[in-house]
């Protein structure tokens, strides 16, 4: 308790010390001592105190919120995006089975990741082959080149008698020669066109049956395959398609020339043609697996070539892409030792 006087204010209170009852009074200057009197509202205090703590509660949420989005959205994002940029890099990615928000992300990442492995496979193999290829290309070119060369230089030495007979057979090796060195050339100027998807097509109506023994009478023609048995057979005079004749001939050409190349003279070439479909097969010695695979693709010889120097390994390649080209399709089927069956149809 308290009380005041004209010059001092007294503080009275009672203490106990040592089982002694004290009373201690103290005296303070009245302009010492001031009074002030607090008024408060206990809901507001509440109320202020509440609002304090749902803050606090909130806040507490946010940050286990940003915790989660972190965990759970943000860092998938930040693993696909390093997917991404080590695919770019040419790591390949193997699949993962982890839960994940973004599985089909991540699933179509992958499936990208395999393809693009199995493409790189298949570049590196076709690179293997078109090494090769150039090997067998410089070769082949090379060894007309010699007998060119050698041929000329006899018949341009004047110290060197020859007679007519022998000059003729030395200009007719140049003059082979030098054709076989320019179809090279050509086969594969008209396969890097093809390729480069250069072409115009100059299509007009033409006879299937016309065109096809057009092809077959120019080949029996050829004292070299005059020995050789092709049959052709139809079941109507005309069939009339819209074709650029020139690539068309081409094709047939290539198909036939593949057959006579990888057999002997003994084989049986049968063409036949029902409606819009071409079937040419010989009972020759056959395609294997391997080879069937490829048979299509640039580049490639096949095993069984029984002659050195002939072909470019482009011939089959660019019927293909001939036959593509005209929206047609063309298929290949074959057993070691019983043959070789090519269907065309447009």
């Amino acid at each position: 308790m308290y009380q005041t006087n004209e010059s001092s204010t007294i503080f009275i209170n009672d203490i106990q010390l040592n089982e002694s009852h004290l009373t201690y009074l103290l005296f303070f200057p009245l302009d010492l001592v001031r009074r002030y009197t607090l008024h408060y509202n206990t809901e507001e205090m509440m109320m202020t105190h509440n609002i304090l703590l749902m803050l606090i509660v909130n806040c507490l949420i946010a940050l286990f919120i940003s915790y989660i989005s972190t965990r759970y959205l943000v860092k998938p994002l930040n693993d696909i995006i390093q997917n991404i940029v080590s695919l770019s890099k040419g790591h390949y990615l193997k699949p993962n089975q982890k839960p994940s928000l973004y599985r089909e992300v991540e699933d179509r990442i992958t499936d990208l990741s395999q393809q693009l492995q199995v493409a790189q496979y298949e570049r590196q193999q076709m690179d293997t082959v078109r090494e090769e290829w150039i090997a067998n290309i410089s070769h082949d070119i090379k060894t007309p080149l010699t007998s060119i060369r050698g041929n000329a230089e006899i018949m341009a030495d004047m110290s060197y008698e020859m007679d007519l007979i022998s000059r003729q057979k030395s200009a007719q090796t140049i003059i082979e020669k030098s054709d076989y060195i320019k179809n090279l050339v050509d086969d594969l100027n008209l396969s890097t066109r093809l390729k480069n998807k250069e072409f115009i097509l100059n299509k007009k109506q033409v006879n299937l049956v016309s065109l096809l023994r057009h092809v077959i009478i120019e080949i029996m023609n050829d004292p070299k395959y005059e020995n050789y048995n092709i049959q052709f057979s139809y079941d109507n005079e005309y069939i009339p398609l819209m074709l650029d004749e020139l690539l068309m001939r081409r094709v047939f050409t290539n198909l036939m020339m593949n057959a006579i190349t990888h057999n002997e003279e003994s084989v049986l070439i049968s063409i036949d043609i029902k409606d819009h479909t071409i079937t040419l097969k010989d009972n020759g010695v056959g395609v294997c697996e391997e080879d069937l695979l490829h048979i299509f693709k640039r580049y490639y010889r096949g095993t069984n070539t029984k002659k050195p120097n002939v072909g470019s390994g482009l011939g089959l390649a660019i019927a293909y892409d001939i036959v593509k080209l005209h929206e047609g399709i063309i298929s290949a089927s074959s057993t070691r030792g019983n043959g070789l069956t090519i269907t065309i149809t447009l």
